[in-house]
């Protein structure tokens, strides 16, 4: 940035150098084999050179009339390298240029190649003399005449976040530039902020900023930080029944699985207001989407309801489907234990493959994606482990990395392609992520003695729920968040708690809502948290 400033020497910049061929005895009023080396500042921006053009990626100098032979105008293009940060230098070659005085004009723009919008002009005398180049009648005219940073409002925990910035002309007309082009500066203690415009909120309050785009500053912008209250749940309680603790039993409608106290049907209820559909006979595994399909097994039966009817269908075949992705995309197995995949309710099967092709370790599929990348967990003969398909024709399952030697489980996948579930360290038992499925086993921690907890469900956010057997207290449901970590979620729960063990959370949904199991009073009850606003 600041190229063609750098080329003509204007003030903090770079320097100017001339190569020059041996002169003894004149040139015979040429000058050939020259080159310029150009000094580039560390990242092109020096904040203490007012007079630089942070925004000029390229520029095109035009001496007019200067070839040798011929008379005709020189034109020389200088690109500044954006990739490289560090200070450096970059040498041009200079064509033969005839002994004189001529004009030269240079013509900064926006982006590299010389394109983009023309950020600025410098108009110089050019004298070309046997020992080199002397510029005079040095006149700059910058294109930009105001700079306005963007206001914008965070809340304390909120992530780094990218200041955005305005440059105009004269005529109030925006001038696009790079965002590299502005260097910020903060004054306040609400928020770091750093010369590239990335603020990080630190506690309520205001920070006022300002940027600096080509030796002109902005008027200062106020960016307040609010503050946060603490994250609390509402408990809604859908009564005596028993949950569909295996698969995606809650949806982004507001819809969840139960089976009836009885334990013979299952059931679709509307949480908001707690109407209930029983749709057919309890499914063994289940699931609904957000598309409000819901698909399960009975037996070697598997069936398909599309809400909000909920007229039952059958899968062709004999068959276990265990859950189904937005996109209706379902996967399970058959009776053999050989896992399956089908591209819709309505479509024939076909065989996911096994690990390593071992017909001998076959999967369990437990979830599939929005990119059709399914987990699940591969059996032995002694224990199982976490593995996952890159797509349904891949042929074969991968086992995901583990955490120890023991055993380990995937339970859920979220459309970013983390996974979580459990891994055995040797030592214990501890809830994991995989952040993608080829990342290492990561513990998500412990509410008390590590060793005994499982993760079951994670949304598109990165929110994670499940279990500790280890925690202090009877309520072992867990939420997770990387802000926050490992969390009692009865400990974030508000009065409506009262009376309640919350033992298990299964799943949660793309609102934050968390489907789970617990006790009130004496009896088992299945029950979904929601955040309150």
């Amino acid at each position: 940035m600041c190229a063609a400033a750098i080329f003509i020497g204007l003030p903090g910049c770079a320097g100017y150098h001339a190569k020059l061929p041996d002169t003894t005895g004149g040139c015979g009023g040429v000058l050939a084999g020259a080159t310029v080396t150009i000094q580039y500042p560390e990242r092109s921006r020096d904040p203490l050179s007012l007079t630089s053009l942070s925004s000029a990626l390229s520029s095109k100098l035009v001496i007019t009339g200067a070839s040798s032979p011929g008379g005709t105008d020189v034109t020389i293009d200088m690109n500044r390298d954006a990739s490289k940060l560090a200070a450096h230098s970059e040498v041009y070659n200079l064509p033969r240029l005839a002994t004189g005085t001529f004009t030269s004009t240079l013509t900064l723009y926006s982006n590299v190649n010389q394109t983009g919008t023309v950020v600025g002009t410098v108009t110089a005398s050019d004298t070309v003399s046997c020992s080199g180049h002397s510029f005079t009648n040095i006149t700059l005219a910058a294109k930009a005449a105001s700079i306005a940073v963007t206001p914008m409002t965070l809340s304390v925990g909120d992530p780094a976040t990218q200041l955005e910035f305005s440059v105009k002309d004269a005529s109030n007309a925006v001038i696009p530039v790079t965002p590299g082009s502005a260097i910020f500066n903060g004054t306040g203690a609400a928020a770091t902020i750093t010369k590239d415009g990335l603020i990080t909120p630190v506690s309520a309050g205001t920070i006022q900023v300002s940027a600096t785009v080509d030796g002109l500053t902005s008027p200062a912008t106020t960016v307040a930080v609010k503050a946060v209250s603490p994250l609390s749940y509402r408990v809604v309680d859908l009564g005596i029944v028993n949950p569909v603790s295996q698969g995606k039993a809650l949806n982004d409608n507001g819809l969840a699985l139960v089976y009836s106290a009885d334990g013979t049907q299952t059931i679709v209820v509307n949480i908001s207001t707690l109407a209930t559909t029983p749709i057919g006979p309890k499914f063994n595994i289940g699931a609904i989407n957000n598309a409000d399909l819901v698909v399960g097994y009975s037996g070697s039966n598997s069936f398909y309801y599309q809400g909000p009817a909920y007229t039952p269908n059958n899968f062709s075949g004999t068959n276990r489907v265990y859950t189904a992705n937005d996109l209706g995309n379902c996967v399970g197995a058959t009776t053999g234990l050989e896992a399956l995949y089908w591209d819709s309710p309505t479509a024939v099967s076909a065989l996911l493959g096994s690990v390593g092709g071992d017909p001998t370790h076959w999967v369990q599929p437990t979830g599939i994606n929005a990119s059709k990348v399914i987990c699940g967990n591969a059996f032995y003969l002694t224990q199982f482990e976490a593995c996952y398909f890159p797509s349904p024709s891949t042929g074969q399952a991968t086992l995901l990395p583990q955490l120890g030697t023991g055993r380990s489980a995937a339970q859920s996948i979220n459309d970013s392609g983390a996974i979580v579930g459990y891994a055995d360290s040797g030592s214990g038992e501890y809830a994991v992520i995989w952040d993608t499925p080829t990342s290492a086993a990561r513990s998500l921690g412990s509410l008390g003695t590590a060793g005994n907890a499982e993760a079951f469900g994670i949304n598109n956010a990165g929110s994670i729920v499940g279990a500790d057997e280890n925690a202090p207290t009877s309520s072992k449901a867990f939420v997770y968040t990387a802000a926050k970590g490992m969390q009692n979620l009865f400990d974030l729960c508000d009065g409506t708690r009262t009376g309640w063990q919350l033992q298990l959370a299964s799943c949660i949904n793309n609102h934050g809502w968390i489907y789970g199991q617990g006790v009130l009073g004496a009896a088992p009850h299945v029950f979904v948290a929601i955040p309150n606003p």
